[in-house]
């Protein structure tokens, strides 16, 4: 079966390469460019009955996205820091029409029947600690109190419009910082923006610098670029088809796809630069796919389910990113089975000698030297593991979800 398949491919070589570049233009043509989905809400639990009744008290009392602001006032008097606060909240308010603020200086009539308005602000925190409700709004140190904004009846809140106002100057403030879903949310969104322009580069440069000091060999350098074309053109597809935007979750799509779908070409050029490069270029193709077609599809079948498996979370983006990633991987794998028996015929080995990577090769007899050693080890280090089961924590709170060393992160550690 093996064998008729292998001479199928090589007798139609051309004709499965020009299916495979029609099926690529067919999804390029097909492909709209997805929307990047800052949301958090991708992440609920399906019929998780904490979160139905939060969107049901967020329909009953408002207060669906409230802004956090933690504000650090200069050691001045109280009146000083209510008129900054004041100037603070009328601009807001431009800036937000429908926007509600809440603070200490809405609290200024009671206030003032304890302290004066010329009294020291510390002293008047330590004063609003004592008073319920308003306490609530006092830190435990009574150096910096919170300042709550309500955006429920805000057509289009902008954090970084936010942001810029409670960071101008204002007489008797130190600092302001915020934090809000609306905030994570924006964030995220820059942090996906910034993968796809930096880490994602960065991830294929590092690839095609190893293909090219294994094989050493432009050809297979090229072979790979098509590899990696075939998988972004996949994902995008996916996408499209499936109506996925852009998450945290489906937005690690792309590098997985590329990175374990480059393992077929991995195969590929493994096979291929093994053989003596005297030998003809078709033998040489023929002889790496009866060696490396099974085992090539077998890899993207049960790593196409493994994905395929995330189907059954109650997450949807976890759903959404094991349903792209698995259609992804199979379609990449099936189109570089199809171009490969023409694409390898154009690489050239860069020696008379059958491929063998130094590098591979002393790692491998350092391996055979030692294998009873390393197999105790490995078999104690199995073993010790299961004490360690028990000590894996979980963490679901809301820090899990915010990109790390970003103003945002920084806001939420001082405010919390």
């Amino acid at each position: 079966m093996v064998e008729q398949i292998v001479y199928y491919m090589m007798r139609f070589r051309k004709q499965l390469f020009v299916l495979a570049v029609i099926i690529v233009l067919t999804m390029l043509s097909l492909i709209k460019v997805p929307e990047i989905d800052n949301r958090l809400t991708g992440y609920n639990v399906d019929n998780n009955p904490y979160d139905s009744v939060g969107l049901r008290m967020a329909e009953l009392f408002g207060s669906k996205d409230p802004v956090q602001v933690k504000v650090s006032p200069e050691p001045t008097t109280t009146l000083v820091v209510f008129e900054a606060l004041e100037l603070m909240e009328s601009e807001l308010i431009r800036a937000f029409p429908g926007i509600r603020i809440e603070s200490l200086h809405k609290a200024s009539s009671l206030l003032f029947r304890t302290v004066n308005s010329d009294s020291s602000v510390f002293e008047m925190m330590k004063v609003a600690g004592k008073i319920p409700v308003i306490c609530n709004l006092v830190s435990r140190d009574s150096l910096s109190f919170l300042m709550v904004a309500y955006t429920d009846h805000v057509t289009s809140f902008d954090p970084d419009v936010f942001d810029r106002i409670i960071h101008e100057p204002y007489k008797g403030i130190i600092s302001a910082s915020a934090i809000s879903l609306s905030h994570i949310q924006l964030q995220t969104e820059k942090s996906i923006r910034r993968d796809y322009t930096l880490i994602l580069p960065l991830i294929l440069l590092f690839v095609m610098i190893f293909i090219f000091y294994s094989y050493r060999s432009l050809g297979a350098i090229m072979f790979s670029a098509i590899n990696i074309l075939f998988s972004g053109i996949s994902v995008f597809f996916f996408f499209t088809v499936m109506k996925v935007n852009i998450n945290q979750v489906t937005a690690t799509s792309i590098a997985v796809v590329v990175v374990l779908s480059l393992s077929v070409s991995v195969h590929f050029l493994t096979g291929f630069f093994f053989h003596e490069a005297k030998l003809p270029v078709a033998n040489r193709i023929l002889m790496m796919l009866r060696f490396y077609l099974v085992p090539v599809f077998l890899t993207s079948i049960t790593t196409a389910i493994a994905f395929g498996s995330f189907f059954l979370s109650d997450s949807l983006y976890v759903k959404q990113f094991g349903l792209v990633s698995a259609a992804s991987l199979l379609t990449t794998s099936i189109l570089t089975c199809f171009a490969a028996p023409l694409m390898l015929g154009f690489i050239k080995s860069r020696s008379q000698k059958p491929f063998l990577s130094l590098t591979v090769t002393r790692f491998q007899a350092v391996i055979l030297r030692n294998n009873r050693v390393i197999s105790i080890v490995l078999i104690l280090v199995l073993g010790i593991s299961f004490f360690f089961i028990s000590k894996v924590t979980f963490r679901t709170n809301l820090e899990t979800f915010i990109p790390l060393k970003t103003p945002v992160y920084k806001s939420y550690q001082e405010i919390r």
